[in-house]
């Protein structure tokens, strides 16, 4: 690591209360998408995934990725995600 840290973090609230967060490093990294277990289903990381696009286009970021887990899998693959290593 060369000693900077790029990092955008986008937060999901409802009634003040965090519902989830997602983070996003200017390499097209997407470290974490998390949505607390009561807001799962709501559409809720689609739209932290969606602002994480926009910043990736708004930076010129060509390509996005992420190491997914077993639970996420499916959720990036309809997103237009593509495995490359399981």
């Amino acid at each position: 690591m060369n000693g900077t840290c790029d990092l955008s973090v986008f937060v999901a609230t409802c009634d003040e209360d965090v519902v989830g967060f997602g983070e996003f490093e200017a390499d097209g990294h997407i470290g974490a998408v998390y949505v607390h277990h009561e807001y799962q289903g709501q559409g809720v990381a689609s739209l932290l995934l969606e602002r994480i696009e926009q910043e990736a286009e708004r930076r010129k970021v060509a390509r996005l990725f992420t190491e997914a887990s077993i639970t996420a899998l499916s959720f990036f693959q309809k997103r237009g995600f593509v495995v490359m290593k399981v």
